[in-house]
């Protein structure tokens, strides 16, 4: 019971914490449509080995390079000054360091060519009203293997049994396909505690009190690939005090 009560914990921080890193960084007002990115490049065996960049709607607020992450502009300010920036850039670490492993121990690749290959991918997150709608993986490798990943169902594109052995690679490493998952749902630790506190200091940030019942409400909502809610907003306000006080009870319980 102890272990189900701290694996449901793990699922509702990691989703909040995304849902958290959305409303600091839409400082400007609340947008029906947003779209999350993340673009990375991953060269084997190079001295810099990985890149990448975080943007909201086409603003950058996060450079990752050489193992360090970088705020930019002012929606980069916001999000550093959050636990879920820690958290962001340890998540991301991890992630291209799977990628990584997996471009340089793929046993596809002609001998002469080990260790001179680019796997360049886009992570695209949209949210409507607040809600996760949709998500996929964009990967290609030196420019000429293509594929997707789409996490809500764990569904590559092209399928294993239409693949070519370069891709296929990559789509039968479970480890991978759990990371790219996570990853998706926002892999943050300790954000119960920085939803507590962006709540609480909602007076001295940007973030309106509409923005914060709008993240909360996403939250009573199961979310599909272009799936819609028709819940009533009165049924969501309610539901997001219950979801509040539910992750407060779990808090004192582990």
């Amino acid at each position: 019971m102890r272990l189900a009560a701290a694996a449901a914990a793990k699922v509702l921080s990691c989703y909040l914490s995304l849902q958290c890193l959305l409303s600091v960084c839409l400082c400007s007002g609340i947008e029906d449509t947003c779209y999350i990115r993340f673009n990375f490049t991953v060269k084997d065996l190079s001295l810099h080995c990985y890149e990448g960049q975080c943007s909201v709607n086409g603003k950058p607020f996060l450079q990752y390079k050489d193992n360090k992450a970088k705020p930019l502009g002012n929606l980069g300010m916001e999000v550093n000054a959050t636990k879920a920036w820690e958290d962001l850039t340890e998540t991301i670490k991890g992630l291209l360091e799977e990628l990584n492993k997996n471009l340089h121990n793929m046993k596809s690749w002609p001998v002469k060519t080990k260790g001179n290959h680019i796997l360049e991918g886009t992570l695209v997150l949209q949210y409507e009203q607040g809600r996760l709608s949709d998500s996929f993986w964009t990967f290609t490798i030196d420019r000429q293997h293509s594929f997707h990943f789409y996490p809500t169902n764990k569904l590559w594109d092209p399928p294993q049994h239409k693949a070519n052995s370069i891709i296929r690679e990559f789509e039968n490493s479970i480890d991978l396909e759990d990371h790219l998952s996570m990853f998706s749902m926002g892999d943050f630790n300790n954000c119960h505690n920085m939803f507590l506190k962006l709540w609480k200091d909602v007076p001295r940030s940007t973030i309106t009190a509409q923005d914060i019942a709008q993240l909360t409400s996403a939250n009573t909502t199961s979310t599909t690939v272009n799936g819609t809610s028709s819940v009533p907003d009165s049924q969501h306000l309610k539901a997001n005090w219950s979801l509040f006080l539910l992750l407060i009870l779990i808090r004192f319980i582990i």
